[in-house]
């Protein structure tokens, strides 16, 4: 065991601000119909204000790091000062994060979403933004569009470190799950985390989840995939028809995350979907 066992809580200074450079992309290919990849990079700052509150403010506005806008971000750019810049998270009892100012970010998006409204008259834009606008019309939803990069950063908030350690996750089975395998399907997955000290008391974390998909028949060798996964052999590019995910976390000294990398794909003969980000922290 590790001798400097702790906390995985950021230990960040009242007004201490953490700045990271997040890069997305996603691909997607249906048969022969390859859609348009949405690549994003853009800078956070992260300021603490108490042990359990944070203010996240987004230089280019908190519309722009969301794929969500991304069909009608040609009609956003055209606006001044239309965006909201900064949003405030707090960490509950059960160590989720909660937005605190998503009232505002709603009356916001209300108003934005009645002047971009005024500026066109082509009914096939004007539903285009309707549509958009109306789904974040509740806390839940405008949670699920502007929390993701923060949820990465907070992921593992309040985990007891160990070192050398993996564990086996047996996610409970679905009724669609039983399904499958009472027809016959057959379908098989996995579900690892690792958690490992580093040099310089930097600490990793790492997860794996696959499984194989409905639409092929080729069923994955998971053993030889965990093995693999384990042994740092593990090679994301050559696994194919399955679905994965790959998460990389490495956390400082200071327990604050250095950086983050996430690949996942859906791989089927007439399918190709796929996603990437990755989370730097800047050191000035």
């Amino acid at each position: 065991m590790h001798p400097n066992i702790d906390i995985l809580i950021p230990k960040i200074a009242v007004d201490e601000i953490v700045e990271y450079e997040i890069s997305k992309i996603e691909t997607f290919l249906y048969k022969d119909s390859n859609g348009k990849p949405f690549r994003r990079n853009y800078n956070i700052e992260l300021r603490k204000i108490d042990e359990l509150q944070y203010e996240v403010y987004y230089p280019k506005g908190i519309l722009s790091a969301s794929k969500h806008f991304n069909s009608i971000e040609k009609f956003l750019s055209q606006m001044s000062n239309a965006q909201n810049s900064t949003v405030y998270i707090s960490i509950n009892e059960e160590e989720e994060l909660e937005l605190k100012n998503y009232k505002e970010i709603l009356l916001n998006l209300k108003k934005l979403k009645k002047e971009l409204i005024e500026q066109h008259t082509d009914e096939e834009t004007i539903d285009e933004i309707r549509t958009t606008f109306n789904y974040l019309s509740s806390k839940k939803a405008i949670e699920k569009c502007f929390l993701e990069d923060l949820e990465y950063i907070f992921d593992y908030y309040g985990l007891e470190k160990e070192d050398d350690v993996y564990v086996d996750l047996i996610p409970k089975e679905s009724i669609g799950k039983k399904i499958i395998k009472k027809v016959g399907i057959g379908l098989s997955s996995v579900h690892l985390v690792m958690f490992d000290y580093l040099e310089k008391d930097f600490f990793k974390v790492e997860s794996l989840a696959g499984s194989d998909t409905i639409s092929t028949i080729t069923r994955q060798n998971f053993e030889k995939i965990e093995e693999d996964f384990l042994s740092d052999n593990f090679d994301f590019d050559l696994i194919n028809d399955i679905s994965l995910h790959h998460k990389k976390y490495i956390f400082n000294p200071k327990n604050i995350l250095e950086s983050f990398f996430y690949r996942s794909k859906i791989d089927t003969p007439k399918m190709k979907k796929t996603k990437e980000i990755n989370i730097i922290k800047q050191n000035h």
